[in-house]
């Protein structure tokens, strides 16, 4: 339940836009293969990245540019506290080499969302 109402916090707070990057955000791992955190442990970085940000992301595209400028937030990909308070932090097994490529990845991804069609064709190829 306490994991639950985290990320119903961090979606309202962006007016449900936190719920569709995450969707995206993991799209873009698997059709890009890049290695990835635990689908827990990503949505937990982005929620805690989202919540702690003071500006409100209403928007998909804000809310995307925020996310892959912030997918690292705090060292989270490494580990992070878990929301609901119950069991220890979630921890994956990345290496500082796997974060680093994640946030160069991130940042490539980011420059692209200026043109969405661009963007989609990144993503994936297939879509043409």
């Amino acid at each position: 339940k306490g994991g639950e109402d985290f990320f119903n916090k961090a979606n309202m707070k962006h007016s449900g836009q936190v719920r569709n990057v995450i969707k995206i955000i993991k799209y873009w791992f698997q059709k890009k293969q890049i290695v990835t955190p635990g689908s827990y442990h990503l949505e937990c970085a982005l929620c805690y990245a989202f919540l702690a940000s003071l500006h409100i992301y209403s928007n998909l595209k804000d809310a995307l540019s925020f996310a892959f400028t912030n997918i690292n937030f705090n060292g989270n990909l490494n580990s992070c506290s878990d929301p609901t308070g119950l069991g220890s932090d979630i921890s994956s097994d990345l290496t500082g080499e796997d974060i680093k490529k994640i946030v160069e990845k991130a940042n490539e991804a980011k420059l692209l969302l200026d043109d969405i069609n661009e963007f989609v064709k990144y993503i994936d190829e297939d879509v043409r």
